[in-house]
């Protein structure tokens, strides 16, 4: 019985008795491996909210320096940057215009909104902007006098012109590049994807698809007004002259008259 018991005495590899160890079951390495998924499926959409959220404060925190750049420039010239396309000799556009005010590049990612990853343009050659423009106003495809970037040329947008400047949207996130001067208004609208999509340098105050405006901060777009204050909007409502026309107006009129309607087809 003895030599039994000897026998069953487990042995490292020269002979010597083996200390006593203690090991996980399998049962208990499954449930650990359960309580690390768990939390880790608790930690990484809130980690990935922080992250979102402190790519919306940089944005925000962008948009106020442009605002600071445009009541500068605004100040210096008594008129708001005209929109140029396509540029013609001795012109500047809008966002050049506010580049020595900024003293970078506006194709520097530093100044854009760090959620978008599409082109850049510094010439309004509708090369891709993270922020857009003003330029239209409630009446984007009637060419009225409404927006900031003097389209027509017929002269410089004042600043005694904008009547309300801390009720008026100066500058946006971007909406989604298309082609705006082949619109069919028989057909579904249809944006003109770039890689990774690029976004326009100007503004359209239009009911448009939901693919026209991708949501960079959760569910809002930040916005600068001509005052030089930052605001978040729901795409939806920022670019629908039912709910905000007037802010888009430099007479803070709504000018129902002037609104597009575009039968758009399904949206998303």
């Amino acid at each position: 019985m003895n030599q039994l018991k000897r026998s069953a005495i487990r042995t490292d590899a020269v002979g010597r008795p083996a200390s006593p160890v203690d090991a996980f079951t399998l049962i208990e390495l499954l449930v650990v491996i359960a309580l690390i998924a768990i939390l880790a499926a608790l930690l990484l959409p809130a980690l990935a909210g922080a992250k979102a959220q402190a790519k919306a404060t940089k944005c925000r925190s962008n948009l106020r320096q442009i605002g600071l750049a445009l009541g500068m420039y605004t100040s210096d010239f008594d008129r708001y940057p005209a929109y140029e396309f396509p540029l013609q000799s001795g012109q500047v556009s809008w966002d050049a215009a506010l580049e020595p005010y900024l003293k970078c590049s506006w194709e520097n990612r530093g100044i854009q909104c760090p959620s978008y990853s599409g082109p850049l343009s510094t010439t309004s050659s509708m090369g891709g902007s993270s922020y857009g423009y003003n330029v239209y106003g409630a009446s984007p495809k009637n060419y009225i006098e409404l927006g900031l970037g003097d389209p027509n040329n017929t002269g410089p947008v004042r600043q005694s012109q904008v009547l309300a400047p801390s009720d008026m949207i100066a500058i946006a996130d971007s909406q989604v590049f298309f082609e705006a001067e082949n619109w069919d208004l028989s057909q579904p609208y249809q944006p003109v994807f770039f890689p990774g999509w690029a976004g326009m340098d100007s503004l359209e105050c239009v009911s448009l698809p939901v693919s026209s405006h991708p949501r960079r901060h959760g569910r809002d777009y930040n916005v600068v007004y001509c005052d030089g204050h930052v605001f978040a909007f729901d795409p939806l409502r920022l670019f629908d002259p039912k709910y905000t026309a007037a802010e888009w107006n430099s007479d803070h009129e709504p000018h129902s008259e002037m609104w597009v309607s575009i039968w758009m087809g399904p949206t998303e």
